[in-house]
């Protein structure tokens, strides 16, 4: 049923999943439970409308270039901005291919070349706005933890679900004593990630001895090739609040899935038809028979918009 669970039967809820789930529990869900999310995925496939967004595969190669270049830093000093944007765009082409006819293209990247230029861009910020003035700790990590454990609770309805992420960043910066647990964002908007930022300290304290000053997203934006392109963000996130967000998101999230396991009822999970991913191209739920809360069919702006934030 589970649809990323060990041989053991632990269901993973992943740090990543639960803004989603505080955003539209049942676009939470046909991404992250198998039977829904595959009948979803189906329907969409048949209709031609299971997409590939390009601000995905966007991120996923920022993310990589900027990997390789506080990989180098940590271990020689020194960074080649060269070599990591090179791998970028290489990752990126590769996805791009195997995504093929489904790749979907938006308004601010919309064919290859101007996506080239704009991993460029984001990574020539990373490299004069970023790296130099941070220390690397630990970089890319997956990370796991009992959740029964960690909440310390004898409630059987949390026993054998792990929480998992992979952290971007653990950095010290300046003359702070402690570290920072950065997210890279190189999406065209960004959003709330309170709840992801959470779970990441979880995590980190869960696995590490790390004294930790707090959580924030680094945001270099992704615009287009027309325009300047705008200076790095960093959005300092109340750990305390990400926190309290991360630990009653996962528990919303076990109890939800602990209930649909035991009665099947796809209404256990609740519908957000007001959600700005309420589209057919932001949720694998979207017009299929596995969630009828969305009204009437959603303009091509919105459809854009929708795609922007979700990447």
């Amino acid at each position: 049923m589970r649809r990323d669970s060990d041989k053991f039967g632990n269901f993973y809820i992943h740090a990543s999943s639960l803004n989603t789930f505080s955003d539209c529990e049942m676009r939470w869900a046909s991404q992250n439970i198998n039977q829904i999310g595959k009948k979803c995925e189906d329907e969409k496939a048949s209709a031609g409308s299971n997409l590939k967004l390009v601000g995905a595969f966007f991120g996923t190669a920022g993310h990589l270039g900027l990997e390789l270049m506080l990989e180098e830093k940590q271990q020689t000093g020194e960074w080649d901005f060269q070599r990591a944007y090179k791998h970028a765009v290489d990752r990126f082409e590769e996805d791009c291919e195997k995504a093929g006819n489904l790749l979907s293209w938006d308004r601010v990247t919309n064919k290859f070349d101007v996506a080239a230029e704009q991993l460029k861009r984001v990574l020539k910020v990373a490299a004069i706005q970023y790296v130099p003035k941070v220390t690397p700790v630990l970089i890319e990590q997956e990370l796991q933890c009992d959740w029964n454990q960690h909440v310390d609770t004898e409630d059987t309805r949390l026993a054998g679900f792990i929480l998992r992420g992979r952290t971007d960043g653990i950095m010290q910066e300046g003359d702070d004593v402690g570290c920072w647990i950065d997210d890279w964002k190189f999406g065209n908007k960004c959003g709330n990630y309170r709840g992801q930022v959470g779970a990441y300290k979880i995590l980190t304290a869960s696995n590490y001895d790390v004294d930790i000053n707090g959580g924030r997203i680094i945001w270099i934006r992704r615009g287009g090739i027309t325009i300047e392109q705008k200076k790095l963000i960093r959005i300092n996130y109340d750990f305390d609040a990400c926190i309290n967000m991360a630990t009653n998101g996962a528990n919303r999230i076990a109890e939800r899935v602990v209930e649909y396991e035991k009665t099947k009822d796809i209404e256990v999970f609740g519908k957000n038809p007001d959600s700005k991913f309420c589209t057919k191209k932001t949720c694998p739920a979207w017009g299929s028979s596995q969630c009828n809360a969305w009204i009437q069919e959603t303009s091509e702006d919105q459809e854009e918009e929708a795609v922007l934030w979700a990447s």
